[in-house]
């Protein structure tokens, strides 16, 4: 939801939207948009609360979450695809976002059931792209993280109660 936002945010907006996967520079931003980068930096700030590159990350793990979630992409793939050149880094900014390693969030909604997967995901408003503000947005990033916590600790149960082991 953008109302409120001025015009140079909503602007900004759109442009990280549509080229999240590509290289990014604030000097490259401020040609397109006939603004000096550090005007652009202020209004958008001001306007969000976080930073154009803060932003632009939150853009990159939503979709690397999608990504993981919906088509189990392997994470080099997805890390490249997000736009971003550094595996490490990626690793980071998406702990930092979702509260998880990719690699453990990855292997947790690649083996859980799809019906399983379903009911985690039918209300989570950033995997079904639906209207909110960017707080909820970030509420459901780090959301999504638990569930993959909580999808890998009912994998870690399954083995031992699924060979009739008993626990003693």
């Amino acid at each position: 939801l953008t109302d409120g936002y001025s015009e140079v945010t909503q602007r900004i907006l759109v442009e990280l939207e549509k080229a999240f996967s590509h290289p990014f520079s604030l000097q490259a931003l401020g040609e397109r948009l006939n603004y000096n980068k550090n005007y652009l930096c202020s209004v958008f700030k001001q306007n969000t609360g976080v930073s154009i590159v803060d932003y632009l990350n939150f853009i990159r793990i939503r979709q690397a979450v999608i990504c993981f979630s919906y088509y189990s992409q392997d994470v080099y793939t997805t890390c490249e695809s997000t736009g971003f050149s550094n595996l490490s880094h990626f690793s980071r900014t998406f702990k930092r976002f979702v509260g998880i390693p990719p690699r453990e969030f990855r292997r947790a909604f690649r083996l859980a059931p799809p019906q399983e997967k379903a009911v985690y995901f039918a209300e989570e408003a950033v995997l079904n792209y639906q209207l909110c503000t960017l707080k909820q947005a970030l509420q459901s990033l780090r959301h999504i993280g638990d569930v993959a916590k909580e999808l890998l600790l009912k994998m870690e149960e399954r083995p031992s109660t699924s060979r009739g082991i008993s626990q003693k």
